[in-house]
Formats: structure tokens, sequence, C-alpha cells
């Protein structure tokens, strides 16, 4: 089927401010486990991220909000293809290049996907597990020892979100994503990993069978489903993705758009993230033993809004929007 779009958000308030944008990815998974299937997602392993498979409730609001980093997989694909072949329905959300490397491995295996239901995200790219870990010894050194990370804090909103950092004492450091060095350096694409500059998973067709993002501008394209506290932008792929949206759709809030208009401003569902010259930079000077910190704030520059803004206004224009 050609891939439809919407713009949506949870009915449930709670779950929405839990989650990074609108709350679907909770609706889909929830309704999957209350049919008696089980879900492969994403949760903090301490300061780690592991692929882990979710059988409850609780367990499945562990797994809710973005993480910026790798997650390790492990035995997930076999663990997956092992419920498929028990007849059970699983459901696996993932980066797309996840989700395309666990079709491919259950498609080798032979195994029926009838019962597989895909949800990649729409990617900026994924860093490298250097980074991340340059970045929490980096506040180690400074005297913070974290222990839990939420890296899209809607207490100052959903678009202006921030970064909430628990360290050992339970005292807590709340900073604007725009003052983070992580995100700078992230939004400026200096530690993704290689295969991030010329991914073979983007596009709005795709082949997984949903797939979640933000709703980045939906404020000027559909105003009227923006409130500031979170808004999903919803790609349909297949019959099944459609039927499982179908099943959850009274428990959030839902407009249909044109794929075409929602990535005007979310331009990574359709392209790749280029790497900067100082990319080589960064890794040769943080290898010499630099503070990862100080280092990307003497490689970023420009305040990230202005960065943001210039990366948002080449991409429409790559797109074709531009004039």
């Amino acid at each position: 089927m050609k891939t439809k779009a919407y713009a949506c958000y949870n009915k449930d308030e709670d779950i929405r401010l839990k989650s990074s944008s609108g709350g679907i990815y909770y609706l889909l998974a929830k309704e999957v486990l209350c049919k008696g299937g089980v879900v492969f997602a994403a949760c903090y392993d301490g300061l780690n991220v592991k692929h882990k498979i979710i059988t409850g409730e609780n367990e499945l609001i562990e797994s809710l909000g973005s993480k910026y980093m790798p997650s390790e997989l492990g035995n997930t694909f076999k663990a997956v293809k092992d419920e498929l072949k028990n007849g059970m329905t699983v459901l696996f959300a993932g980066f797309p290049c996840q989700c395309g490397g666990l079709l491919s491995y259950i498609e080798g295996c032979g195994t029926d996907l009838n019962n597989l239901i895909t949800v990649d995200l729409i990617c900026h790219g994924v860093p490298t597990g250097r980074a991340w870990k340059s970045y929490c010894n980096s506040l180690r050194n400074k005297g913070f020892n974290p222990v839990f990370v939420n890296m899209r804090d809607k207490s100052s909103g959903w678009k202006n979100y921030s970064w909430k950092l628990t360290d050992l004492k339970g005292s807590c450091k709340i900073q604007l994503y725009t003052d983070n060095a992580y995100m700078n350096g992230f939004i400026d694409n200096l530690y993704l990993r290689p295969s991030c500059s010329s991914c073979r998973f983007k596009g709005t067709e795709r082949k997984t069978d949903i797939t979640l993002g933000d709703y980045w501008g939906v404020n000027k394209e559909q105003p009227e489903m923006d409130d500031d506290r979170g808004t999903s932008l919803v790609f349909i792929h297949s019959e099944a993705g459609q039927e499982l949206f179908n099943s959850v759709s009274d428990l959030m809030v839902f407009k249909s758009t044109f794929p075409e208009q929602a990535v005007k401003h979310n331009s990574s569902a359709v392209i790749s993230s280029e790497f900067p010259d100082k990319r080589e930079d960064f890794f040769r000077r943080l290898a010499e033993g630099e503070d990862f910190c100080g280092l990307v704030k003497d490689l970023t520059g420009k305040p990230i809004a202005v960065r943001i803004k210039r990366k948002v206004k080449n991409m429409i224009k790559k797109l074709g929007g531009g004039n």
C-alpha cells in the first residue's frame, strides 16, 4: 500500500509527557501486549541502552523516550525469531537500520513474517558509543557522576525540551538542549556513525509497518494539532500497520496529512546527515585526550538554534521547497 501520514498525540497526558513526542509508540505497543504478544524495544541499562523483551506495562513505561546513543542488540534478532516460531505476535521498535537488519535476518531464516510488526523511527543519525562514554567521563571529571538521563524532558516544553541528568546522590542537573554539549555535537553531526552519511533506509516509503517521529513544523502545517506538549508524525506503510493504528485510534487525537508536507521540517526522514569537515578533527583531538565538552564547544561555534535553522533551510532547498 502507499504510505499514509498522520499527525497524532495520545489523549493520556501522563503518557504523552513521559514520551518524546506524542506518545503513540506506547499505544501501539500496549495493544500488542494486551492481545498476548510481546514487544522488543530499547531500554536504559544504567547509562547504556539495550534492546530487551517487554511483556508487561511497567516494562513498557521503561522503554519510553528518545535515546541518542547506540542500542545493544545482543541476541535480540534470535529471540524475535524464536517468539515468532512459537506463534507469538511481536512488535519490534528500533532505528531504521536495526529494523532492516531484523527483516533480512528473519527472511533469511525462512521464518514467517506475518506476526511481526516493525516500527522504525525518523532518525537523524546514531552517535558512536565512544562519544557517549566520553561525554559521561567529562561530567565525572567535573564532579558530577550521572546515573540516569532523560534526553527529552518536557518540563520546558516539547519544542524547547531539556536534558535531565541525575547523579548518585539524587541531585538533578537540568539544561535546555541548546545548552547541552552532547546535543550540540549530535546536531552538528560531529560523531555520528560512518554509515549515517549514506543511510539506505531513508524515504517515506519503507519496508517497515510503521514509522514514528516528531512532527516538527506542525505549528505551521497543522497548527490545530500543536499545543507544545508533543505531536507525533506517523507513517503507515502496510495493511498490518494500518490495522494496528486503527485499533488504538480512539485513544488518540489524529489528523491525516501528506507525507511530502510532513517532512518539510523533518528532512531526516528522507535525507542522510552530512558530515562536517571538523568531524575528523573532533576524533583526533578526542583521542589526544581533550575534554569532550570543551572540545564540542570549541568546534560547534554558533548557538545551536542558529545552526538548526540553517540546516532546516538547506534541507528544504534539497527537498525542492526553496526559492
